[in-house]
């Protein structure tokens, strides 16, 4: 049970704060150049996981202020893109290049928690 809370914790503390980093250092480097395909891969996984984080608390607050008994018919709908969204990020930290993808892969395990009871 406490194993379950920390995880949750850690998905809805842990991954918002690891993105806000990965961006931090994304935006830090001196020199810009010309990204190669690899490079350009992880900066559409991160692209594509802070997405997720857009669309997972845009849901949490719309389901705050609109929730009704047809919501589920959304849910689905949402729950989809949130978890493509996870996936594509996590394929892309694997396959990019860059200083935190593996951080950026494991954000993107953590952060699919809050979406295994929506999507799955």
């Amino acid at each position: 049970m406490i194993i379950e809370d920390l995880l949750y914790l850690a998905s809805f503390v842990g991954s918002p704060v690891l993105l806000g980093l990965y961006w931090w250092g994304w935006g830090r480097r001196q020199h810009i150049q010309l990204p190669k395909w690899r490079a350009a891969t992880f900066l559409s996984g991160l692209c594509a996981a802070t997405g997720n984080f857009i669309v997972l608390w845009v849901w949490v607050i719309w389901l705050r202020f609109h929730y009704n008994p047809s919501s589920g018919r959304m849910r689905d709908v949402v729950g989809d893109v949130g978890l493509s969204l996870l996936l594509y990020s996590i394929c892309a930290a694997i396959a990019g290049k860059g200083r935190y993808r593996i951080l950026l892969a494991v954000s993107g395990t953590l952060a699919m928690l809050p979406w295994l009871s929506v999507g799955v």
